[in-house]
């Protein structure tokens, strides 16, 4: 995971310049896990507004600091990232990324009723965050126009 930050530069110059920086909180209950998350979307050229370690603590985070973009762990120590999801859905219609380790078919299928915007597997590549990011963006950007 780190290593595509250090070689990155050097492949393409333009990855990290964002059009439109996006304010976008971070829940995972792996500070490690975290913390690459953290760099990553910070050197694609968006802006980390917060963090949690827990479920709970995500949608007070969610609905305290409003971000244009949550990207959320599956698995967390108090509960599912989907119920997690589901509860911040109640009061607002932030577009949730869901990041997993998971590759079963079963998930993908709960994803996709849950009404999740995206999905990163884990272990991730910058790619595949810079991706899936971009990809909600627009989708957002269309809905709004």
């Amino acid at each position: 995971m780190i290593s595509d930050l250090e070689t990155s530069t050097t492949q393409d110059e333009n990855l990290a310049e964002a059009p439109t920086p996006l304010r976008i909180l971070l829940a995972d209950d792996n500070t490690a896990v975290l913390g690459v998350i953290n760099r990553v979307v910070r050197f694609l050229g968006h802006i980390v507004v917060g963090t949690a370690v827990t479920g709970k603590e995500c949608i007070s985070r969610a609905a305290e600091l409003q971000p244009d973009l949550i990207l959320l762990d599956l698995v967390m120590a108090d509960g599912s990232g989907i119920d997690t999801a589901a509860a911040i859905s109640k009061n607002s219609d932030v577009p949730i990324v869901i990041v997993t380790g998971a590759g079963d078919p079963e998930t993908f299928i709960r994803l996709n009723q849950a009404n999740i915007a995206g999905h990163i597997s884990k272990p991730f590549r910058l790619e595949d965050v810079r991706s899936v990011i971009e990809r909600v963006s627009q989708r957002c950007a269309l809905a709004g126009a």
